[in-house]
């Protein structure tokens, strides 16, 4: 590398430095322990967040389940720039609570840890019966769908190619001559 392509690779990399850590100062996390009503036990898996700005905008997302903390209940939103949030929590398996949560992230400072009692949702009543989930449900229908997709596709080609085959337009490759 010329001495010249150094320096200035030198200097791009001083701003990029200097603009990650101006970034870093500015902003912070918005950290959740979400946790069953009534016990108290932490809620390991099915809890969805997200990060609203005071403008409605959402500027994080995160998935209990994809926590390195996961087993204690603790996710951590961000990086967010300084301000205030609203967080939005949703869950499949759990009521999320009532109430708003709100949080402020202030550079320097550690991110506030919020917490939050969710209550398992009662599995609908069925008549004894479990109900199967929606999703296998629609697993199932697109595959019997795909399934009788190729099934008529393929008897197509065989009359096809069978009614080619009887008018002379198609014909078989005869061994004994080589050729068509």
């Amino acid at each position: 590398m010329s001495p010249a392509r150094a320096t200035v690779f030198g200097m791009m990399s001083l701003l990029l430095v200097g603009i990650v850590s101006a970034m870093a100062q500015d902003s912070g996390q918005i950290c959740l322990r979400a946790f069953q009503d009534g016990d108290g036990a932490p809620i390991a898996h099915g809890i969805a967040a997200a990060a609203i700005d005071k403008n409605g905008v959402t500027l994080a997302t995160g998935l209990l389940d994809d926590s390195p903390f996961a087993a204690e209940g603790i996710f951590c939103l961000g990086p967010l720039p300084a301000g205030g949030y609203r967080l939005l929590l949703s869950s499949n398996a759990f009521s999320a609570p009532a109430g708003e949560l709100t949080a402020r992230v202030q550079p320097g400072a550690p991110p506030p840890l919020l917490e939050a009692a969710f209550r398992a949702r009662a599995p609908a009543d069925s008549g004894g019966e479990a109900a199967p989930a929606p999703a296998a449900s629609a697993e199932l229908l697109a595959l019997a769908g795909v399934s009788a997709l190729l099934l008529l596709l393929s008897l197509l080609g065989a009359l096809v190619g069978f009614i080619l085959l009887r008018r002379g337009k198609l014909t078989v490759f005869d061994r004994k001559r080589g050729r068509a």
